[in-house]
């Protein structure tokens, strides 16, 4: 990746790539390698803004500017002075302060329901403030599809979520990769149950910002989860994947996605699951359907997003 200080992710480093030769700032080839030429790249694209460092990296407040959002607030220095107390909400950062669509392939962030509640375009407190419990904020009619669906899913059966995923994103007229390999990575590891125990940070806001995106544009996009310990997907953590289709706020005020999940065969009861928006104590976000522990039937188990895959328009 470019500036998280982890190893290059190829499909990130492609994703951002893209985004500077729109720009015309960059004239290389779009290899998903982070070398002079994408440094430099990053560096114009900084000194066009007067509120940006230019250092070539790809950090939290480049993102956001390439986004075209509003630009959190430096860091304040360190000081030995006490610190003010927080309120429940106050220091919460939506993600989409934090990440730049279609830049970078990692995934959401998770956090416990009851504490407070990240979200891309519209913050927990704007969504408060503004009156926006109970509302939609984005919504993409997409029709179901079951992986158990001989009829439109190609080798269907309980391994072909993701191709199930793929035919209802032909159905709106997207186009999604035949592989993972360019994705947006947010999860790190996992514990015995399957729960995602460790989130790029910056990653997982990043993605929260790029399913907004093509949410508000009418686009879904494809996720990919952890509901169990396993390593048979590339990432060795996703077990299953689902199609994100909306964004909303509950009568609390808490932020959920709404996706089709295709390991239903009856399209009333997978459609329209609620991934819920939580801020982890590292300041990482998680998206997390709650449920069932590693047992039982994969629509009713605990799901946290661990990728994001953008659709060929990306890769």
């Amino acid at each position: 990746m470019i500036g998280l200080g982890q190893a290059n992710d190829p499909g990130l480093t492609r994703l951002c790539q893209e985004f500077l030769k729109e720009k015309g700032m960059y004239h290389g080839e779009l290899d998903g390698k982070c070398g002079p030429l994408t440094r430099n790249a990053i560096e114009a694209f900084q000194r066009t803004n007067p509120a940006l460092k230019v250092d070539g990296i790809l950090g939290i407040r480049t993102a956001a500017a390439m986004l075209g959002k509003k630009l959190p607030p430096r860091p304040a220095a360190r000081t030995k002075t006490r610190p003010a107390s927080k309120s429940k909400y106050a220091e919460l950062k939506p993600p989409n302060d934090f990440s730049r669509n279609g830049l970078q392939s990692s995934l959401v962030d998770a956090r416990p329901v009851k504490e407070q509640n990240a979200q891309s375009s519209t913050s927990l407190i704007d969504a408060k403030q503004a009156g926006k419990r109970g509302q939609t904020l984005f919504h993409v009619n997409v029709p179901f599809i079951s992986q158990f669906d001989s009829s439109q899913v190609s080798g269907a059966g309980s391994g072909a979520c993701y191709r199930a995923a793929q035919a209802m994103m032909h159905k709106v007229g997207v186009s999604q990769p035949n592989s993972t390999i360019r994705r947006i990575q947010i999860a790190r590891s996992e514990d015995r149950f399957g729960n995602i125990n460790s989130f790029d940070k910056n990653a997982s806001r990043i993605s929260v910002a790029f399913i907004d995106r093509e949410l508000s544009s009418g686009k879904p996009v494809v996720v990919g989860t952890s509901h169990k310990d396993s390593s048979y997907n590339r990432d060795r953590l996703t077990d299953h994947y689902v199609v994100f289709t909306g964004k909303h706020v509950d009568s609390k005020g808490n932020i959920f996605y709404t996706a089709h999940d295709p390991s239903s065969k009856v399209a009333s009861e997978g459609r329209d699951q609620r991934f819920y928006v939580s801020e982890q104590k590292d300041g990482s976000i998680a998206l997390i359907k709650n449920g069932n522990i590693a047992v039982g039937n994969v629509l009713y188990r605990k799901q946290v997003v661990s990728m994001v895959v953008p659709n060929k328009a990306y890769t």
